[in-house]
């Protein structure tokens, strides 16, 4: 038998909850207003190669991605060894800021740590294939981060400091022209950008942290990510923001 319950009270998409953050489930069911969550931090450094956690795979050999399993502890995260060529991270389709519609608002945000600078640029997360720009982050000689959003492009948006753990977060509000673009560095404010048009939707590959399109991965550390659609009548970036870092930055 089948008992049907019927309500004049409807419950909104999960991103327009005020309630506080929590993982999505294997099947991408979303609690909580997170589309997805990567966190490395509170993991056991016995992660295989190849294991499944959660929505996100890990690619790549123990000899040739340092800490990618055995040191996952130890660095609270996963490393990237500097021009690696074939090493990354798989995000589920959440991370594809083209599925998003007029009045979204996005926020990503991945806590970072860079135990040597780069020398030249190097990729770090992002969707991008040829000249198709769905998003991506870049480091540079030049010391910083830069990030791109579809024609977007803010470069040195981030400045980077050896062995700082830090939270990188951009903002992602589509508007009925485009896409407005905010970075942060923790809680600080940075560039801040307007595109317009559609974000492109790359033609291969999928969104990623580590080696995307033509750049190979710099030396770094991811050791959490996420992104989180809200309701700006609710609350704001620079809120949420400020929550995470609140939260994490003690145990980096």
């Amino acid at each position: 038998m089948t008992l049907l319950l019927k309500s004049d009270k409807t419950i909104g998409e999960p991103a327009s909850l005020s309630l506080k953050s929590v993982q999505t489930d294997k099947y991408n069911t979303v609690f909580a207003g997170h589309k997805s969550i990567v966190n490395f931090i509170d993991l056991p450094n016995t992660v295989a190669d190849g294991t499944n956690i959660d929505d996100v795979f890990i690619l790549g050999k123990q000899s040739s991605v340092l800490g990618a399993q055995g040191n996952i502890t130890l660095n609270k995260g996963v490393s990237f060894v500097d021009n690696a060529a074939d090493k990354s991270i798989l995000l589920p389709e959440a991370w594809d800021l083209s599925k998003y519609k007029s009045g979204d608002n996005i926020v990503m945000c991945l806590w970072l740590k860079f135990p040597t600078l780069p020398a030249a640029t190097r990729s770090i997360a992002g969707w991008r294939y040829s000249s198709a720009i769905n998003w991506n982050i870049t480091a540079t000689s030049s010391v910083s981060l830069s990030i791109g959003v579809g024609s977007v492009q803010m470069n040195g948006a981030v400045p980077l400091v050896a062995n700082e753990s830090f939270l990188l977060s951009i903002h992602v509000r589509i508007t009925s022209t485009g896409y407005d673009v905010v970075a942060f560095k923790n809680k600080e404010q940075g560039n801040a950008s307007t595109g317009t048009g559609s974000i492109p939707i790359p033609t291969a590959s999928s969104p990623r942290i580590g080696k995307i399109d033509g750049f190979s991965s710099a030396g770094f550390i991811c050791h959490r990510a996420f992104l989180r659609k809200f309701d700006s009548s609710k609350t704001t970036a620079a809120a949420i923001i400020s929550e995470e870092y609140d939260k994490f930055v003690v145990k980096l």
